[in-house]
């Protein structure tokens, strides 16, 4: 959906620790369908290819909705189009599944293939000769708190239940024993694949459900071969707070995006940006203890680039834009009463990036309030627009579906499936 073109740096007038310096301002731009020509995109998945939540939309009305009926409490969301009709899919913190499927008549409630997963594990939907269906249950021997990376109908790759990634291409089956983390979940760069590894119990915070964290990212080759490139492994303390990388597009290069944890040599939490033989791009201060819920990139028309994140979604509630400034990743704009995440939940995916508001030529940012009861959008400077009346505490991820140009977003609270249309 997206491709990304870098230009170069260039050296302008920024403001600084109160002073305006010569710095290295980096300069990034985004080269993209327009909105109008984007006929259909479903949420196959939760995360996209580069866990990017960087989607072309065009306007929601955020006052008209429909509310659809669930017999669960909604954990994780995904849509599809089958008969050139929205198909929404609900499954429930038990693993129960539900689906609606729109038709002249409204929507009407539909079953798929299954009709329950292992109880927290991220769904995944394909379609076969135009159905849709869910897969999960293909993949044997996967870990139930992962999710396989498809490619297509014959290639995939997925981490089983002894922390091996294992390839499947038509009819092989290749193994690479890399330790990875059990809940990690597989992204991927133009020419890799990157996961979390080596796991440790040493740092005991617990935000996303145990006191299990990676020390390493993965790289693994998988076009021309399926080789592992490159573990770069956390120095001294640190440990790797989240459940998968972010690739970020900088400089006419890749680089990857994480959140580093340490409660032995300093207090707090940073955001690091890594380049792929694992050398420091550049890094943020630390949060004041706590964690960091990086969140995504949001690339703007002016040629430049802010990293999101919240910091300490369950205390402190600010989602902070950063910009990277020669090696450091400095605060530009935040905004506080806003959080992304629940304490002990593996649910990373309460944020959208894109343009949700006809009114406005730049990008936005949809994140649910403080307390998980309504959406929020934000301009690009963290500027309240709008926003979107919840029906409970949001429980699910924020699901979007452009078909037919029109673009629908949904969530999931106290047993109703809201979608925005």
């Amino acid at each position: 959906m997206l491709s990304y073109i870098v230009k170069t740096f260039f050296f302008t007038c920024t403001l600084v620790l109160m002073g305006c310096n010569d710095v290295a301002t980096d300069e990034v731009s985004t080269k993209e369908s327009n909105v109008s020509d984007i006929n259909d995109y479903s949420q196959t998945s939760l995360l996209s290819k580069d866990a990017n939540p960087f989607v072309l939309a065009t306007n929601v009305d955020s006052n008209h909705y429909i509310d659809l009926a669930l017999k669960h409490n909604p954990l994780y969301l995904l849509n599809s189009v089958e008969d050139n009709q929205s198909v929404w899919m609900s499954v429930g913190d038990d693993g129960s599944v539900q689906v609606y499927k729109n038709s002249d008549d409204g929507y009407k409630a539909i079953r798929l293939n299954v009709d329950k997963i292992a109880k927290g594990m991220p769904p995944l939907l394909a379609k076969n000769s135009l159905k849709v269906r869910l897969i999960n249950s293909e993949f044997k021997d996967i870990s139930p708190e992962s999710s396989a990376f498809v490619v297509d109908e014959n290639e995939s790759y997925y981490v089983d239940n002894n922390g091996i990634l294992v390839a499947k291409k038509a009819k092989s089956v290749f193994k690479l024993d890399i330790n990875a983390m059990l809940d990690t979940q597989i992204v991927a760069s133009d020419d890799y694949l990157l996961l979390l590894s080596n796991p440790t119990s040493k740092y005991t915070h617990g935000a996303l459900g145990d006191s299990v964290e990676a020390q390493a990212i993965c790289i693994v080759e998988y076009k021309e071969k399926f080789a592992l490139k490159n573990c770069i492994k956390m120095k001294g303390e640190s440990v790797i707070e989240g459940l998968y990388p972010i690739v970020v597009h900088v400089e006419n290069r890749e680089y990857i995006l994480v959140t580093l944890s340490n409660n032995k040599e300093a207090s707090g939490a940073k955001l690091v940006l890594f380049d792929f033989d694992g050398n420091i791009v550049a890094e943020s201060e630390l949060s004041p203890g706590g964690w960091r819920h990086q969140l995504g990139v949001l690339y703007r028309d002016d040629n430049k680039m802010l990293i999101l994140n919240v910091q300490k979604p369950h205390v402190d509630k600010i989602i902070q834009f950063y910009e990277k400034v020669g090696n450091r990743l400095v605060v530009k704009y935040n905004k506080k009463n806003i959080s992304t995440h629940t304490y002990g939940s593996k649910n990373l995916s309460k944020v959208l990036i894109g343009n949700f508001d006809e009114n406005s030529t730049t990008r936005e940012v949809l994140v649910p309030d403080a307390q998980h009861a309504n959406l929020i959008l934000l301009d690009e400077k963290a500027t309240y627009l709008k926003s979107f009346k919840g029906c409970g505490f949001i429980s699910t991820n924020i699901s979007l579906q452009v078909h037919n140009k029109k673009t629908s977003i949904a969530i999931g609270c106290n047993g109703v499936l809201r979608i925005w249309e």
